[in-house]
């Protein structure tokens, strides 16, 4: 340990998309990170309309980035006086199903199956959102349904089923629990006590008994041990390493995403993540009353406070397509298109109309002729509407209670000045005299918020409390948003109120 140059003391997980990455951080604050490329996607029966993910995958990456911190320095022995602690934030709505076996029954069901339709409506004709909040069709309820209308004989073998972040901590430790943040964004939990729906799943058609009790996000489940179950052995080298470490109830990665950025009060700083899929969160209080009908999700966020949540699922997904099709020279040199589009005539700029349920696009009737800068101004422009639109739904949903002061723009593509810019010049048309911010923070967890935010969560259970976390503030740090100059900042907003933003 001596030989070590740092000694992890704290250890997130951070399970995306398109990556999965740790972040670890000392005592004395020092923080690494590594990731790689999401592996083990899918398609479950060999049908695109159920895109899932190998579990089997997760181990192995998870080991060889922990074999990559411990290279550049990081030890992770603990003495059993003073553990460390780990936590997960994880892509919502992955469905995890276990036979007795703890045998994966198919690919986790990630958030991009939608195949649910005809059991979200069933659900919604039999009242379960007055009790469980809105349903989707990417939520583990109607999934689970849906799952066991295809494969009805499957009924008496599923034994427990949880969400990814629930499977790394079993797999670590044994426990088996349900983390609240995830499962009541999944329609499991009842919203007003968050405890498990069973009325709903008897409805459902679906047993109690396969689902864990919940467990508090930020409250520890279990201790990592090697385990001699075979359904585990997988994980022994990473239970080895970790031996004695706390396992902590986590996030999902939205809800990670927006403790990451800064999102320390309610209703004074909303967050808007654009990663792969863009997110527009906002702390409320646990008691807080919305607007009727405000469409808005809402999901358990730490033990006094909810989170309310509007998705753009399309997002960096959307300018990843976009590069394919018109720009794959450019993937990796992205400044240079960058420099191109931020060098555009904005009176050339115009919506790209996305349809919100296909994802599909409509392009400007000129959109042949534009040149490549010209186009990336547009696809950056058309995201950040989508997604001060959804801001705007945010504020009205809590119009008469929200006092809303600071408005933080985080995620992969908050790295693009145009991105920021015409994100500013929104929220300055629907919130005048807002201030607009991006990360502060240095280093390679500039922009990687879920990654922190599981960090938080972690030492969240270490240290007693979410408020003494926060206190250093010094971690948090936010600066103001890149602007236009005045000209082009009055030309950006006409844009928006153009469109009706």
């Amino acid at each position: 340990m001596s030989d070590s140059k740092h000694v992890a003391q704290i250890l997130a997980i951070d399970i995306t998309t398109t990556e999965l990455a740790l972040a670890v951080r000392s005592a004395d604050g020092a923080e690494g990170f590594a990731s790689c490329k999401m592996r083990g996607a899918t398609l479950w029966r060999e049908d695109s309309q159920y895109p899932g993910f190998r579990l089997e995958e997760v181990p192995g990456m998870i080991q060889h980035l922990l074999d990559e911190l411990q290279g550049k320095g990081w030890s992770f022995a603990r003495p059993a006086s003073d553990p460390g602690y780990v936590s997960v934030s994880c892509r919502q709505h992955d469905m995890v199903v276990l036979d007795a076996d703890g045998r994966p029954l198919l690919p986790a069901l990630m958030w991009k199956c939608n195949a649910a339709t005809a059991e979200v409506q069933e659900l919604r004709r039999l009242g379960v959102e007055a009790s469980v909040g809105r349903v989707e069709e990417r939520f583990v309820l109607p999934k689970l349904m849906h799952v066991l209308q295809v494969c009805p004989e499957w009924k008496s073998r599923v034994a427990r089923v949880f969400m990814t972040g629930d499977w790394v901590g079993w797999s670590l430790t044994g426990e088996a629990r349900l983390a609240k943040s995830d499962a009541l964004s999944n329609g499991l939990l009842v919203q007003s006590d968050r405890s498990l729906a069973q009325d709903v799943l008897k409805v459902a058609g679906l047993h109690a008994a396969w689902f864990p009790a919940p467990a508090c996000t930020g409250s520890v489940i279990g201790t990592v041990a090697v385990s001699s179950d075979s359904s585990r052995t997988a994980w022994n080298s990473i239970q080895g390493l970790l031996a004695g470490w706390k396992f902590v109830a986590g996030l999902g990665d939205n809800h990670a995403s927006a403790v990451g950025a800064g999102m320390t009060d309610d209703c004074e700083t909303l967050v808007v993540s654009a990663g792969t899929s863009g997110t527009v969160n906002l702390s409320f209080p646990a008691a807080g009353k919305l607007n009727a009908n405000a469409g808005v999700l809402q999901f358990e966020f730490y033990e006094r406070h909810q989170l309310l949540l509007l998705m753009l699922g399309d997002c960096g997904s959307w300018y990843s397509q976009f590069f394919r099709m018109w720009a794959p020279e450019f993937v990796e040199i992205l400044d240079e298109l960058n420099c191109q589009a931020m060098s555009t005539d904005l009176a050339q700029v115009q919506r790209i109309l996305h349809d919100d349920r296909t994802n599909e696009k409509i392009y400007p009737i000129n959109w042949l002729e534009m040149d490549l800068g010209e186009k990336t101004a547009c696809t950056q422009f058309s995201i950040v509407f989508e997604l001060v639109r959804r801001v705007s739904q945010m504020l009205q949903a809590v119009a008469g209670s929200s006092h809303v002061k600071t408005f933080v723009l985080t995620g992969g593509l908050s790295q693009s000045p145009l991105v920021q810019q015409f994100f500013h010049a929104g929220i300055q048309a629907i919130a005048p005299g807002a201030e607009v911010k991006v990360s502060g923070r240095t280093g390679a967890l500039r922009f990687k918020t879920s990654a922190y935010g599981a960090l938080v969560t972690a030492e969240m259970a270490k240290v007693g409390s979410l408020a003494q976390v926060y206190a250093d503030t010094a971690r948090f740090p936010l600066v103001a948003c890149a602007k236009f100059d005045s000209i082009r900042q009055a030309q950006a907003q006409y844009l928006f109120k153009a469109y009706s933003v």
